[in-house]
C-alpha cells in the first residue's frame, strides 16, 4: 500500500493555496468576476457549449482555432454551462501543471532545496503576471505548458538532444500534437526542436537507428492525439470541413501580398515590435543564457527554439501581444538560473535573501498581474456595475433579456454581423443556429463563404436577432442611428439587413463601444423597439 507523505503535502499546501489565490484575482474567468469580457474567450466557450449539444466544429459552426481547444472548452461547459467557472477550473489546472514543471526544472538546475516549492511559484507568476496574458483562455495559455515541458526535457537531458529517450520523445510528440491541433501557428518551438533533433541524428547515427529510436517514438506520440481527432471528425462527417477551414482558409489569415522583399521587411518590422515591447524580458533571457554559458551549458538548443519560435510567429505579420506567450517559457528557465546564481546553491536555505524570497514571490504572484496586465481593469467584480476602467456589461444584460422576451422553452437565434462573439450568446443562454455565427477577422476576399452565408441568413431571415457593434455610443437620433448601423456593416450585407430587420434596442458598455440589436420583421416587438432600418 502506497504511503502518503504528510510532510511533503504540508510543504506544498501553502504555495498551492497562493496559486489559487493569485488565480482568483488574475484570471478573467474567476468566480469573483461577473464574466470574462474578452471576445476570444467568449467565442471559444460558445464553441465548447455547442459541441456538448452535438454541434460539430467546422462542419456546423465555423471558427478559426483548433479542435483541441474546443474539446477543452466543451469540458469546461460541462462543469457549468452558462458561466465561465469551468474555464477557470481548467486554467487553474494548467497553472498547477506549470508550477510542477517549474519545480522539476528547479530541481535540475538549482538542485534540491527545502524552499524549491516556493521558488517554483516563479512559473505561474511569469504566465499570469506578464502583459501578454490578457484575460485568460487563449490557445497560447495552454500551449505555454507544452512548450515549458519541452524545455524541461531538454534541461533534464543536459541539452544533449540525442540522449532524450523514447519515453520522453513520445511525450514530446504528444505535446506537439496538442499544440498543433490547438492552433498550428504556435507549433514553432516543436518544429525547431524536431528539426534540430533530425540534424544532430543524421550526424551521429545511421538512418535506420534514427527512424527506430527517434522518429517513431515522437511520431507515435503525435499520432495518438491526431488519430483520435481525425477519427472524431471522420465519424461525425466533418473531416473535409476540418481540413478546409482549419488549414486552407486559415492560411489566408494574415497573408501579406507583395514581393519577397516587401514580405521580408514586414517580417522584420514585426520582430522589431516584439523586441521593443518585451525588451526587459529578452534582457533577462539573455542574462540567463550568459550565466548558463559561463557554467559550460550548451544553450544553443534554447536559443534556436526561442529565435525560431519568434520567426515562425512573425511570418503572418499579424501582431497581437498574447501570441508572444508561446516563447515566454524560456523566461522561466532564465529566471531560475538568475535566482540560483543570486542565492548561491550552498546557501539557498540559510541566506537572508533566500529566507525572505518566498515572501517577495507571493507578493509578486498576487500583485504583479495588476501592474503588468492593463486588461484586468476591464473586469467587473460581482456586486458592482462597472469595471475599474468604467466599462459595463449593460448591452449583454439588456439584449439577453430582450431576446428571451416571452421565449419560454424556445431559445432565441442570433448572429454577430460585424464582430466576434462578445458574450451575447451566453447572456441570451442560446447557441448559434447558422454555420457562420460571428464575424471572424477575415475580409471578403479572404473568406467569401462567410459573407455569402451572412447574406443568406439575412435574406431568408434565418435568425431572429442581429447584433451590430459600433466603435462609439449609439446615436439617440434615429436617422443618425440608422446611418451608424449601415456604416459598420460590410457593403455586401447592407441591402438584406435593411430590408428584413428593424432596430430593436441600443446599448453601450463605454464611450467607444456601443451595440445595436436588430430583430427580423416577424419577431414580436418588445417595449424597447425603436424603428425600421430602411
Amino acid at each position: 500500500m502506497m504511503k502518503i507523505n504528510i510532510s511533503k503535502i504540508k510543504r506544498f499546501a501553502l504555495p498551492l493555496f497562493f496559486i489559487f489565490l493569485g488565480s482568483i484575482f488574475a484570471l478573467g474567468s474567476s468566480p469573483i468576476y461577473v464574466t470574462n469580457p474578452w471576445d476570444d474567450t467568449n467565442a471559444m466557450l460558445t464553441m465548447g457549449r455547442a459541441l456538448t449539444h452535438g454541434i460539430i466544429p467546422f462542419k456546423d459552426l465555423v471558427d478559426q482555432r483548433g479542435p483541441i481547444l474546443y474539446f477543452l472548452f466543451s469540458f469546461a461547459s460541462l462543469i457549468k454551462g452558462n458561466s465561465f467557472f469551468g474555464v477557470f477550473f481548467i486554467e487553474l489546472i494548467n497553472l498547477l501543471i506549470v508550477y510542477f514543471l517549474t519545480y522539476r526544472i528547479l530541481q535540475v538546475i538549482g538542485k534540491s532545496s527545502r524552499q524549491n516549492e516556493w521558488y517554483s511559484l516563479i512559473g505561474p507568476i511569469i504566465l499570469i503576471g506578464n502583459s501578454t496574458f490578457n484575460l485568460g483562455g487563449a490557445p497560447e495559455e495552454f500551449a505555454f505548458t507544452s512548450v515549458l515541458f519541452l524545455f524541461y526535457v531538454i534541461i533534464r537531458f543536459n541539452h544533449d538532444l540525442l540522449e532524450i529517450n523514447e519515453r520522453y520523445l513520445f511525450l514530446l510528440g504528444l505535446n506537439f500534437a496538442i499544440v498543433f491541433w490547438n492552433k498550428y501557428s504556435m507549433a514553432g518551438p516543436f518544429l525547431v526542436f524536431f528539426l534540430l533533433l533530425s540534424v544532430h541524428s543524421v550526424n551521429k547515427m545511421n538512418f535506420r537507428e534514427f527512424i527506430k529510436n527517434k522518429f517513431l517514438p515522437a511520431f507515435y506520440g503525435f499520432a495518438s492525439i491526431s488519430f483520435i481527432i481525425i477519427l472524431f471528425f471522420l465519424f461525425s462527417g466533418g473531416l473535409v470541413d476540418l481540413i478546409k477551414v482549419y488549414f486552407i482558409e486559415n492560411l489566408s489569415y494574415g497573408h501579406t501580398p507583395g514581393t519577397l522583399i516587401h514580405r521580408y521587411f514586414s517580417t522584420m518590422s514585426y520582430i522589431t515590435i516584439i523586441v521593443g515591447r518585451h525588451i526587459y524580458i529578452l534582457f533577462m533571457i539573455f542574462v540567463g543564457w550568459f550565466i548558463a554559458s559561463r557554467e559550460k551549458v550548451n544553450i544553443f538548443p534554447e536559443i534556436y527554439i526561442t529565435v525560431g519560435s519568434i520567426l515562425v510567429m512573425a511570418i503572418p505579420q499579424q501582431y497581437t501581444d498574447y501570441y508572444n506567450m508561446i516563447w515566454l517559457p524560456v523566461l522561466i528557465v532564465s529566471v531560475i538560473r538568475i535566482m540560483v546564481k543570486i542565492f548561491n546553491r550552498n546557501e539557498l536555505d540559510t541566506n537572508l535573501i533566500g529566507k525572505y524570497a518566498k515572501f517577495l514571490i507571493v507578493i509578486m504572484l498576487v500583485c504583479l498581474p495588476f501592474s503588468n496586465n492593463i486588461d484586468l481593469g476591464r473586469l467587473i467584480v460581482k456586486g458592482n456595475e462597472k469595471a475599474r476602467d468604467y466599462g459595463t456589461r449593460d448591452a449583454q444584460k439588456q439584449f439577453g433579456e430582450i431576446m428571451n422576451f416571452k421565449k419560454h422553452d424556445k431559445h432565441p437565434s442570433l448572429v454577430m454581423l460585424n464582430s466576434l462573439d462578445d458574450g451575447f450568446f451566453l447572456s441570451a443562454k442560446t447557441l448559434p443556429t447558422t454555420r457562420y455565427w460571428h464575424k471572424l477577422n477575415m475580409t471578403r476576399s479572404q473568406m467569401p463563404e462567410m459573407y455569402e452565408d451572412f447574406n443568406k441568413t439575412l435574406k431568408y431571415e434565418k435568425v431572429e436577432f442581429v447584433v451590430v457593434k459600433l466603435n462609439e455610443r449609439p446615436a439617440m437620433n434615429i436617422k443618425r442611428l440608422k446611418k451608424q448601423v449601415v456604416q459598420n456593416v460590410d457593403d455586401s450585407l447592407q441591402k438584406n439587413l435593411q430590408q428584413n430587420y428593424d432596430i430593436s434596442a441600443i446599448a453601450s458598455n463605454r464611450d467607444n463601444i456601443g451595440y445595436v440589436l436588430l430583430q427580423n420583421k416577424k419577431t414580436e416587438k418588445n417595449t424597447n423597439y425603436l424603428s425600421t432600418l430602411n
